[in-house]
């Protein structure tokens, strides 16, 4: 009967479409039949077939009605078809097909949730279907086009996700474009506008990281900020679209190397974790792209606070996920990934151990097939090679298997294989090393050679593919003496320091290869002299000290280099030559103590005629000096994941619960990068309005020519190739070659003089001579020989003049760790000039000659203000040190300076305390500070070298605490310490961080100190004889004669001068390292 009825009913449905009266429906047969079938429906409810001839009967018999009896059997047949519509049973009535889709649109959306859900395929593929078949019902006109054709994006993205059919995310992108497109021509675009920006935005980003067409990489970011504009403060989409910008600026960063991309990238970043909840998946998400992106800063600027930032955030990220989440992985690698990176810069092995936990947790966690999984075996070698390069010996063979595992389930044309190729070949390169198996090094020149493809090598990824690239060739070249390769690694080299936006460490790092490999003394010079103006950007003024510092480490010599280059190079005359030298030596030495000179100039004029601007100006120096202290560590790359698909708006991931993440959020201090940004545009502003247009930039060569107006200034530089003297005089810049020294000679000198200074501090009854005092003696002597002697000839310094001739030495490096201000044959007397520095000039040091320029501005500006009195600080002991040296004659030594300046407030003394608050209280109104205590050179942070006072445990007076102090009425500062201008790492020798830089930088235009420990009793001889020069007649100090008084009082001694009665007659200019370790640095 059912089967008959239907036939019935359906022949007449069938005789109406093919244009018979549709009145014939209402004919009362035709009214009965259709009234037994629905009752036959609402008894089987479930029957498609009986539901799908009852729909198109009550919709052909609408056609013969008109107004609201019409809509009620239309009505009808929608509810009666819905179901037909959903599953894509066919055919249908066209003009149905809108309101179909507007009945099917709530069922879709439980679909596409479940498919995001579950990630069940059938369940994608059903929600895809549905959300195409809605989308083409519904018109363009419609309020529901927009979020129909979003929805079906948010459908194909998740298909695309579970697979690399291109055509799949295309679709979605366009299906999304259409959304956006369709929403922004409304009159009143509808509130899920944001939404439809946000997804659009993703996937654009998504699509880049598998084609890399660079023009989705910019449409992203124009949609996703379009969307975190649009969506109100703290709407779920405004989140969700600022994490996305977070990852898609990061993303513009690591391929064009644009740096204010990535500050960009942790503001929103920043700003999304700010305004998620405390707990939830959406949280989750905002960590991990906030601490990827803190990472990425990481690896191209050093800066530890944001190392340590990136580990929390994405250790806080991995805990807010349980295990089977599908972003867990995610997260779990880029944890790991961090980690690696930490682990490079602290050498905290606990950091590496849990990096192979992470990295490796990552892999297992993910399914065979899922387009993660080469990423995370990336990341899982890449913690195994820093196993190897840790000292753990082991991981070689773990990282190439686990890479060539990533290549083969990587698709073919993916973005990533290059850098998956890369890595490989790094593991295969270390594995050569390791074992010298020629084959290994083969394959790694093959797979860097596929890595670095075209477009790829103009990256600042692809860059370090290249350098990685001409290492393998110039190791193969030392292998074989293929001059092929030795050529292969130079033109590798070269085009690794092509790319601009690399960083600044890899490109220097490049330059120097190029020098290396090349055959052109015009090319190494041009390259060099660039990577020493590198510098500056490799450690800039945002990062802290600490960073900056291990910057610095990775580059010793640099300047030196640069210099022999410049003088090596042909073409232009001598001078030409040697102001090029110079300039590579005023730029690459003394980066971080330039820096600061760029904001420590004087500010007279800036004060008197735009009082608002100078305020601001010391305001922001104040604050980026104070929080310059901090710690260190920092560098090396790793690669990124790719950030699931599921952060669409309303997708997987966009809502729901999780575990509960610590509220975390980085960042709450001093924004050191923005405070850079403001104080350089601040400059910029000073420049332009003020008619000082030179206003904290380095003196130019003129500039420095006129720093030698009192005097000679001699510019030393040692380097592998070669040693060289520049000499400043009133009128040029000269070179004079020192061929009788090699960089060779000055290391094993400055090795046997820090072996010599461990038997220093001698007292008067066992210094008497022996190998210690023999090796200095002989030192000095070769020192007059190959250098000094040669300098001072060409000056035209004899030594016949009544009143020493001033000469200023600017050492660095090798030379700077030899007392050349001493250096002589001082044991023998000749016919003729006299053959020692001291007897023939008055010396005084300068890290560089720009320093020199800010001690005299310095001197001239505190000799216009009031005269300030004098410190006398006093500390023989270390606070809580019972077995450290008493210095038994400091307060002799205190008391007889008081002696010269009866005006001074004495610390240390008859009670008083002598620890670093007082001090720092007192020193703004002192013209002279004179230190008699402990001094220490720190063996691996010259920062924090000290001047040991009585709280010197919980508030030591480092170097790094007085670069907050500016004083105004500082003229001297004595510090009758030991080593307080020593630097004890040699990597740094070249910046000149010691306790007397920083007493110069704190406004001190002379500086008395010391390269070695000096002997105590000596101590006092030299101060109260120095004192005694200074105070001719028992008068006020003349601080203008500070270096003669020092000279004077050194040679004195030298010569015998303070002998107790028993030791009268001997030779104390056999025992240099009583005195030659005094110098005088400034002005």
């Amino acid at each position: 009967m059912r089967e008959r009825l239907l036939g019935t009913v359906f022949e007449r449905v069938s005789r109406q479409v093919s244009g018979a009266d549709p009145a014939e429906l209402w004919e009362p047969a035709a009214v009965a039949e259709v009234g037994r079938l629905m009752e036959q429906h609402e008894a089987a409810p479930g029957d498609l077939e009986t539901a799908f001839v009852l729909g198109w009967a009550r919709w052909a018999r609408a056609e013969a009605l008109s107004g609201e009896e019409r809509e009620v059997e239309r009505a009808a047949a929608v509810r009666l078809l819905g179901q037909h519509f959903v599953l894509g049973l066919e055919p249908l009535p066209g003009d149905l097909l809108p309101l179909l889709a507007e009945r099917a649109f709530p069922s879709a959306v439980i679909a596409l949730d479940m498919a995001a859900a579950l990630h069940d395929v059938p369940i994608v593929d059903s929600a895809v279907e549905q959300w195409e078949r809605i989308a083409t019902a519904t018109p363009p006109h419609d309020v529901d086009r927009a979020a129909a054709l979003s929805n079906l994006g948010k459908a194909l993205s998740l298909k695309a996700g579970r697979t690399t059919d291109p055509a799949l995310l295309d679709r979605a992108v366009a299906a999304t474009a259409a959304a956006v497109h369709t929403a922004e021509r409304r009159p009143e675009p509808p509130a899920d506008l944001a939404g439809f920006l946000a997804n659009l935005g993703l996937l654009r980003i998504v699509r880049f990281w598998r084609t890399g067409d660079h023009d989705d990489l910019a449409q992203s970011v124009v949609r996703l900020e379009q969307a975190a504009e649009t969506a109100p403060e703290g709407d779920p989409v405004r989140i969700r679209a600022q994490i996305n910008l977070c990852v898609a600026l990061r993303t513009r960063f690591e391929h064009t190397g644009d740096e204010s991309a990535l500050d960009d990238a942790v503001r929103f970043g920043r700003r999304a974790l700010r305004a998620c909840p405390d707990e939830g998946a959406e949280r989750a998400l905002a960590l991990y792209s906030l601490g990827g992106t803190l990472h990425a800063r990481y690896l191209c600027t050093g800066d530890t606070e944001d190392a340590n930032d990136a580990v929390t955030a994405l250790r806080a990220a991995a805990a807010a996920l349980a295990e089977d989440d599908p972003h867990w992985g995610t997260a779990s690698h880029a944890l790991g990934a961090a980690l690696v990176s930490r682990f490079f810069g602290t050498g905290n092995r606990e950091d590496l151990e849990q990096a192979v936990r992470a990295t490796g947790a990552a892999v297992l966690a993910t399914p065979g097939d899922h387009l993660d999984l080469p990423v995370f075996l990336n990341g899982l070698a890449r913690a195994h090679l820093a196993r190897y390069r840790g000292g753990d010996g082991g991981g070689l063979d773990q990282a190439v298997l686990a890479m060539r595992r990533a290549l083969t389930l990587v698709p073919h044309g993916h973005s990533m294989v290059p850098a998956h190729r890369a890595l490989l070949a790094e593991a295969l390169h270390d594995r050569f090393a390791h074992r010298g198996d020629p084959d290994d090094l083969d394959e790694a020149v093959e797979t860097f050679e596929a890595a670095s493809s075209e477009g790829f090598d103009a990256t600042p990824e692809g860059a370090r593919v290249l350098l990685a690239l001409g290492g393998a060739l110039d190791d193969r070249w030392r292998l074989t003496s293929r001059p092929a390769d030795r050529e292969a690694a130079r033109v590798a080299f070269e085009r690794a320091w092509k790319p601009e936006s690399a960083p600044p460490t890899l490109r220097i790092s490049a330059a120097l290869a190029v020098a290396e490999t090349t055959n052109d003394p015009t090319r190494a010079s041009e390259v060099l002299d660039a990577a020493v103006r590198l510098l500056v950007r490799a450690a800039p003024r945002s990062l802290r000290r600490g960073d900056q510092q291990n910057t610095l480490e990775r580059f010793p010599g640099l300047a030196a280099r640069a210099a022999a280059a410049a003088l090596s190079a042909p073409g232009g005359t001598s001078a030409d030559r040697a102001v090029r030298a110079l300039g590579a030596l005023e730029t690459g030495r003394g980066v971080l103590i330039g820096q600061a000179l760029d904001v420590r100039g004087e500010l007279t004029d800036l004060w008197h005629d735009h009082a608002d601007l100078a305020e601001r100006f010391v305001r922001l120096r104040d604050l980026l000096d104070g929080s310059a202290f901090a710690g260190v560590v920092p560098s090396t790359r790793t690669l990124a994941a790719e950030p699931a698909l599921a952060a669409v708006a309303g997708g997987p991931g966009s809502s729901g619960e999780g575990p509960t993440a610590r509220a975390w959020s980085p960042g709450a201090g001093l924004d050191r990068r923005e405070l850079t940004r403001e104080l350089d545009t601040l400059v910029e502003r000073i420049r332009h309005e003020t008619g000082l247009t030179g206003f904290g930039l380095p003196p130019g060569p003129d500039e420095l020519l006129a720093a030698a107006d009192r005097g000679p200034i001699v510019v030393l530089n040692a380097s592998p190739e070669r040693c060289d003297a520049l000499l400043l005089t009133g009128s040029e810049i000269r070179h004079l070659p020192l061929p009788d020294v090699t960089h060779r000679d000055l290391t094993d000198r400055v090795q046997a003089l820090r072996r010599t200074r461990s038997a220093a501090g001698l007292n008067q009854e066992t210094a008497g001579g022996g190998a210690p005092q023999e090796t200095l003696s002989e030192t000095l002597a070769w020192l007059w020989d190959v250098a000094a002697g040669p300098i001072l000839d060409a000056l035209d310094l004899t030594g016949t003049e009544q009143d020493p001739p001033r000469i200023w030495w600017v050492t660095g490096g090798l030379f700077g760790q030899l007392p050349v201000h001493a250096a002589g044959h001082h044991t023998s007397r000749p016919e003729g000039p006299p053959r020692t520095v001291m007897d023939r000039a008055v010396s005084s040091t300068t890290p560089s000659v720009r320093s020199l320029r800010h001690a005299r501005d310095r001197e001239r500006a505190a000799a216009r203000g009031e005269r300030g009195h004098a410190l006398v600080v006093a500390m023989p002991g270390v606070p809580g040190q019972a077995d450290a040296p008493l210095l038994k004659h400091v307060e002799e030594e205190a008391a007889r300076v008081v002696g010269h300046l009866p005006d001074a407030v004495a610390l240390g003394m008859d009670g008083t305390a002598a620890g670093s608050e007082a001090v720092l209280d007192v020193l703004p109104d002192c013209a002279v500070a004179h230190f008699a205590c402990h001094g220490a050179s720190h063996t691996s942070d010259p920062s924090l070298s000290r001047l040991v006072l009585a709280d010197d445990a919980s508030s030591p007076l480092t170097v790094a605490r007085l670069a907050t102090v500016s004083l105004d009425r500082a003229r001297l500062a004595y510090l009758s310490a030991c080593e307080t201008a020593a630097v004890q790492v040699p990597d740094l020798w070249d910046e000149s961080i010691h306790v007397c830089t920083a007493f110069q930088l704190a406004g001190f235009p002379h500086v008395v100190g010391t390269l070695w420990p000096i002997d105590d009793e000596v101590a006092v001889v030299v101060a109260d004889e120095f004192y005694r020069r200074l105070c001719a007649d028992g008068g006020e100090p003349d601080l203008t004669r500070v270096p003669q008084a020092l000279h004077g009082a050194v040679r004195a001694v030298r010569d015998g001068a303070g002998l107790p009665p028993e030791l009268a007659g001997w030779d104390r200019t056999a025992a240099p390292l009583l005195w030659a370790a005094y110098l005088h640095i400034g002005a």
